[in-house]
């Protein structure tokens, strides 16, 4: 038998402690008892991985070891020797990334009627999706789909709102073809241009599951982020827009950015917001740090994530279960998959939105070489070195492909990664408290 490669072992300073596993999810608090046989059990781990039963039977009881070690295998973090973890995650990303489900971003416009100063797109070249090409990229999506097979769509921009008409042409083609039947249909939004007649739609027509909508703080904030200076009415306008998503059965994550200096500001609004949206099952906040140029954040940017995500769960803005989504993922993100596209308004595909030109760009949806180059080099699953023996691997998969490949300067590792141990730690105590 042998440890598992992928469990963090985390002391509470008294004796006790708790064990989480990246490769299966397990979080177990850990009794004295427990956290004592841990610790040995690590201290008898030979070069090889194996436990030396011998050197640990010098402590422990049979009857205990017998009884530690099933749980422990119950658990996962004890495995036979011919086990490796390793392969099987490099073996699910690889199936996952170069035979997945179809994935498809498809920007009905780069133009956006918001102004956020932190935007990755500012600067790109303002392009609007017309219908005739709107046609062309319903047939391109219908040709990339076995029948009955499931597939991803989201409409994204920009702001996708502000041309709306590429959603109509290409959900009436899918819904001709019975495709829409196996979508899964999101939406990344500004959350503004939303009224009832789009929202009606967007449930019913569009058979929109899911839209994404930041909140940038408090009334005042939001407002000057959105709108710049002495405007208003972005935040009610998405506040109020937000809920009627919900009640149509849409839902609404939102997410709030975090930087160094709005961390007050942003918990003030959930505290607002919170007799408004506590408890909806359709509404889920989540908090992301703003783009950086860094591989990793640090701990502090950290350390606030978990400040203002313990502030969510504890005003019932999400459930703290699952506050952290600290699971399994079986491949990289959209740009990674080989049976996926960018497709942009004039109809141009590449690998991510992030990086809208030549870098990224492998053809369009009249033509397109499925052995490109720089296709295969976005969907090639192996990983630098630096991943190799990294514990969050299975919940990471090599992180952003964007930053990997050196296109972008911002973050590729999991944000959890300079922080493990108080992420256990705040997990633990949430789920404790559900």
């Amino acid at each position: 038998m042998k440890l598992s490669r992928y469990y963090r072992l985390v002391s509470h300073g008294d004796g006790t402690g708790v064990l989480f596993s990246t490769f299966n999810n397990a979080l177990i608090q850990l009794d004295e008892r427990s956290y004592r046989f841990l610790r040995l059990l690590e201290s008898s781990t030979l070069p090889d991985g194996s436990i030396d039963v011998e050197s640990l039977s010098a402590h422990v009881s049979s009857t205990e070891l017998s009884a530690f070690s099933a749980d422990l295998v119950s658990a996962g973090i004890l495995l036979d020797d011919d086990v490796s973890e390793k392969n099987i995650v490099d073996f699910e990303r690889a199936r996952s990334m170069l035979c997945g489900a179809p994935a498809f971003c498809v920007m009905t416009t780069t133009g956006c009627n918001a102004r956020c100063p932190y935007c990755y797109e500012k600067g790109t070249p303002v392009s609007t999706m017309s219908d005739a090409v709107a046609h062309d990229v319903a047939k391109y999506i219908i040709s990339c789909i076995k029948p009955g097979e499931s597939f991803d769509i989201e409409w994204f921009g920009g702001e996708p709102l502000i041309n709306p008409s590429p959603i109509d042409i290409i959900t009436e083609a899918l819904e001709k073809t019975s495709l829409l039947d196996h979508a899964r249909i999101s939406m990344a939004s500004n959350g503004i241009l939303f009224d009832s007649n789009t929202i009606e739609k967007a449930a019913t027509t569009w058979h929109l599951e899911h839209v994404q909508i930041t909140l940038d703080g408090t009334e005042a904030r939001h407002d000057a982020i959105k709108l710049g200076n002495g405007k208003s009415g972005a935040f009610s306008r998405t506040v109020d827009n937000i809920m009627a998503l919900a009640e149509a059965g849409v839902y609404a994550s939102i997410r709030v950015n975090i930087g160094p200096e709005n961390e007050a500001d942003i918990i003030q609004m959930l505290e607002n917001l919170a007799p408004l949206m506590s408890g909806n099952e359709n509404i889920g906040f989540y908090a992301y740090p703003l783009f950086s140029p860094v591989r990793a954040e640090s701990k502090d940017t950290v350390k606030r994530i978990i400040r203002v995500t313990e502030r969510i769960a504890s005003l019932g803005l999400r459930s703290p279960a699952n506050v952290y989504q600290l699971y399994y993922l079986q491949s990289r993100c959209l740009a990674t998959n080989y049976r996926g596209a960018t497709i942009a308004p004039d109809g141009n595909i590449y690998g991510c939105s992030h990086c809208l030109d030549e870098r990224s760009h492998f053809g369009d949806i009249w033509h397109h070489d499925p052995y490109h180059p720089k296709r295969i080099a976005w969907s090639n699953p192996s990983l630098p070195d630096y991943c190799s023996d990294c514990i969050l691997l299975p919940m990471c998969q090599g992180g952003c492909k964007v930053a990997e490949l050196g296109l972008e300067a911002m973050p590729q590792c999991s944000l959890w990664k300079n922080a493990l141990d108080e992420i256990i730690l705040s997990a633990e105590k949430l789920n404790s408290a559900s």
